[in-house]
């Protein structure tokens, strides 16, 4: 898995990895504060954290039950070890709680927006600290783990059928986005290459407030893929490739690529012109997704997240993952907006050009 990376590294200047270090290391925002890295960490390490209750409950602090019940399940578990000796549990417990320490570091590197969605990798260390307290405790004393063959393959087998009918249940009505995505830039790509000079160089920006640039991307690859020479600022060189980075003053044309409400504003400027457009929704489906917008903005309001209305139209993660999450109505008219897809148009600007449709 690390090798296309590492040969990367080794060939490039600057590599994927040197990139990737740069990026977290000297970032253009600053960390969060303390304080929210250690509610991060305390609504995650708890009895009824997310792990258990799922991504869209937020779990409060207050309760001795949360995270004062897990730190003390551990210690309870810790004690049960040292009376009773057992050597592969502790070991177990104290790589578990190691690991837990360096996620609690690496929390506490999070810049700029905090979104749930980037530590569900806690789920995993939560989940491992519970299962091995839970053995040494139910079983009342460390035993080896080659004991009880019968009783841990069964567990092990209840586990499995658990966890798959759960998985079954949660992704049975799921719809993956990539259709939609792929239909737009399918749309887009026709028009875009009656508009464009196989000879010139374009260098692509996005501006996307719904789907985290996936229309963006789709429509360089698909460019790329036609001959045509694009390439994305350097911010974008991890996800990009280092090869496909362009400087503004090296290329012909600027194209930003646009979704959703922005493109009204992007009309209005006169350094953008607009040369193709796409949008994948019916007529019953674009009024369908300006009540959704309404009724989202109003639910925000409601329930004290006025912070978030911008959220709607400036780039960003999706409203779905937003910190603490959204009242489940809400959300659930996000989800909504977001798999009705949304309108794409390109525009083309002169390389230098002033564009002010997407200042802050």
């Amino acid at each position: 898995m690390w090798s296309a990376p590492i040969v990367d590294q080794m060939r490039r200047v600057p590599g994927n990895l040197t990139i990737l270090r740069e990026h977290f290391t000297t970032p253009d925002e600053p960390y969060i504060a303390l304080s929210l890295a250690a509610r991060i960490v305390t609504s995650q390490y708890n009895v009824l954290g997310p792990w258990l209750l799922g991504p869209h409950v937020h779990a409060s602090n207050d309760s001795w039950l949360r995270w004062p019940g897990f730190v003390t399940m551990v210690a309870i578990t810790v004690w049960a070890i040292r009376r009773g000796r057992g050597a592969v549990e502790r070991r177990l417990l104290l790589l578990t709680n190691a690991v837990i320490c360096v996620g609690v570091l690496s929390v506490t590197r999070i810049f700029g927006p905090y979104y749930e969605y980037t530590i569900r990798w806690f789920w995993v260390l939560a989940v491992m600290n519970v299962v091995l307290c839970l053995r040494v405790l139910l079983r009342g004393r460390p035993t080896p783990f080659l004991a009880g063959r019968r009783m841990v393959a069964l567990a092990s087998l209840s586990s499995v059928a658990l966890v798959g009918s759960t998985t079954f249940q949660a992704v049975e009505g799921l719809r993956l986005p990539g259709a939609t995505d792929s239909r737009i830039v399918s749309m887009l790509a026709p028009q875009l290459r009656e508009e464009l000079d196989p000879a010139d160089r374009y260098l692509i920006r996005m501006y996307d407030p719904y789907t985290l640039n996936a229309t963006g991307f789709g429509t360089l690859l698909e460019l790329g893929r036609s001959g045509y020479e694009v390439g994305v600022d350097l911010y974008f060189a991890a996800a990009a490739l280092p090869h496909r980075v362009m400087r503004e003053e090296d290329v012909d044309s600027v194209l930003w690529v646009v979704v959703g409400q922005p493109i009204e504003r992007a009309r209005l400027d006169p350094n953008l012109v607009e040369i193709a457009s796409a949008d994948p929704r019916s007529n019953s489906e674009q009024q369908r997704a300006i009540e959704l917008v309404a009724a989202i903005r109003s639910g925000l309001e409601r329930t004290g997240r006025d912070d978030l209305v911008a959220s709607l139209e400036r780039p960003g993660a999706s409203l779905v993952f937003a910190e603490p999450p959204l009242q489940p109505d809400v959300a659930d008219d996000v989800r909504d907006l977001i798999r009705l897809g949304q309108p794409v148009s390109v525009f083309r600007a002169e390389p230098g050009a002033k564009v002010t449709a997407f200042d802050e």
